[in-house]
C-alpha cells in the first residue's frame, strides 16, 4: 500500500496463509475510503483458490471473503452497497452484496474480463477475452441489474481492459492477441452502447489502460468524495522512528524511535513481500542494531511493528 503523494510504501501485506499460493490481481477502493476488495487467483482448475477479499484500509485487516471464478476483475459506484465481480475463466458475472459479502446475483457472461463504470455510477461497459473479438463489449444497467442492448464487436482478438472517460463519451480498450499492436477506440452512442471509432497504434499486446484527464475538464458526481483517506493516520499520530545508514554499505543497520513507550517488532521484507528476518525491539531510546548478515544486495521494506497501531513502513537500499 502507498501514499500516491510521496510514492512511499505505507504497509506490505501477504496473501492470507490459506491460500498462499494465490496472487492478487485486482483492487479498487469503496467510495468512504474504508475497505479495499482485492481479488486473488489462484487455480484455474480448483475453484476454492479463488476469492474476493475485504480489507479494511485503516487496520489492512481481512474482514471477509467470497469464492469467485478464475482471472476475475471488480468495480463499484457509489449510489449503492454492490460490487461487480466479472470472472473471465468461469462465465459468469456476480452482483455482491459488499458489506455482507455476499452473493446477490449470478449472470451467465461468457468470458467477461475487463470493467470501466461510468462516472455517473448508471453503466458498467464490461470486454469479453473470448470469441476473438466477436461480441467483445456490452452494456449492464445498474439499476435494472441486467445486460442491455446488443455485444459490439471489436476490430482486434482478444479484448483485455476498459477506460472510460469522465464525460462517458470515449471508451478505450486493450487487446491481448499476438497481433494486436493497437487499443481500440468507441464512442458512446444512443441507449449507451458503444460504437466503433479507430484504433490508435499502442505496442504490442497492450493489458493495462488509465486515463489521465484535467481536473478541469473532468465531470466530478457530485456524491464523489472530496478528501481521499489513502492514509488517514496524521503525522502527528506516527511514531517518529529513523533507519540509517542509507543505502547501507555493511551488514549493520540501525533504527532510532523518538517514542520509546511501547515495545515494537522489526520485519525486514523483500520486494516481493517475503518477511527474511524478524527481530523484537524493546522500549528502550538507544539505536537497535539490526544485523543483514546473509542478505543479498537490493531494496527492502523494513516494518516497525507495534501492539494495536498501523505497521509502519520504510525503504532501505542494500549496497554491500
Amino acid at each position: 500500500i502507498s501514499d500516491p503523494q510521496s510514492l512511499d510504501i505505507i504497509h506490505i501485506m501477504d496473501v492470507p496463509a490459506d491460500i498462499a499460493a494465490g496472487k492478487a490481481h485486482d483492487v479498487i477502493i469503496s467510495p468512504d475510503n474504508k475497505y479495499a476488495y482485492v481479488t486473488i487467483i489462484g487455480s484455474p482448475s480448483v475453484i476454492d483458490t479463488n476469492y474476493v477479499i475485504k480489507y479494511n484500509t485503516e487496520t489492512f485487516e481481512e474482514e471477509g471473503r467470497i469464492m469467485v471464478g478464475f482471472d476475475s476483475h471488480v468495480t463499484l459506484t457509489d449510489k449503492n452497497n454492490k460490487l461487480y465481480v466479472a470472472s473471465q475463466n468461469s462465465d459468469h458475472f456476480l452482483v455482491v452484496n459488499r458489506e455482507t459479502m455476499e452473493v446477490e446475483k449470478v449472470i451467465p457472461s461468457v468470458g467477461a474480463h475487463g470493467l470501466a463504470m461510468s462516472s455517473n455510477g448508471d453503466y458498467i461497459y464490461v470486454g469479453y477475452f473470448k470469441g476473438n473479438g466477436v461480441n467483445a463489449i456490452s452494456t449492464f444497467d445498474i439499476a435494472a441489474e441486467a445486460f442491455i442492448g446488443s455485444p459490439v464487436n471489436s476490430t482486434l482478438g482478444n479484448p483485455h481492459n476498459l477506460a472510460l472517460t469522465p464525460d462517458n463519451k470515449k471508451l478505450y480498450l486493450t487487446h491481448t492477441t499476438n497481433s494486436a499492436s493497437a487499443v481500440t477506440v468507441y464512442s458512446i452512442g444512443a441507449n449507451h452502447q458503444p460504437v466503433f471509432d479507430k484504433e490508435v497504434p499502442a505496442g504490442q499486446r497492450g493489458v493495462g489502460i488509465a486515463l489521465v484527464w484535467p481536473r478541469s475538464a473532468a465531470p466530478i458526481p457530485a456524491s464523489t468524495p472530496k478528501e481521499h483517506a489513502v492514509n488517514k493516520l496524521a503525522k502527528s499520530e506516527q511514531k517518529e522512528w529513523t533507519i540509517y545508514p542509507n543505502p547501507l554499505h555493511t551488514n549493520l543497520l540501525f533504527l532510532r524511535r523518538k517514542d520509546t513507550r511501547e515495545a515494537s517488532i522489526i520485519r525486514i521484507v523483500d520486494v516481493y513481500g517475503r518477511v527474511l528476518k524478524t527481530q523484537n525491539v524493546d522500549n528502550e531510546s538507544a539505536p537497535v542494531a539490526i544485523n543483514m548478515n546473509g542478505i543479498s544486495n537490493g531494496t527492502y521494506f523494513i516494518q516497525l511493528i507495534t501492539s494495536g497501531e498501523r505497521p509502519q513502513t520504510k525503504r532501505i537500499v542494500l549496497l554491500k
